[in-house]
């Protein structure tokens, strides 16, 4: 209550969001309050995400940061 008060709620629906691996599906829920990515019925899809993620940076141009 403090921090929708103190930060508004547009502000505060978001201070937990800080993990690591984000899996949403927007269509279903905009609001992003449930996140399946430790889901390990999720598993598959995250890993596919990841790996698209990976190849999409590899191919950017001068791509500052090495992928592990």
């Amino acid at each position: 209550m403090f921090l929708n008060n103190y930060l508004g709620k547009n502000v505060a629906k978001y201070l937990n969001h800080f993990d690591i691996d984000q899996l949403y599906d927007l269509n279903k829920e905009p609001v992003k309050l449930y996140n399946p990515a430790s889901d390990s019925r999720f598993a598959d899809r995250l890993k596919e995400m990841k790996q698209y993620l990976r190849w999409y940076l590899d191919t950017l141009l001068n791509y500052p940061f090495p992928m592990k």
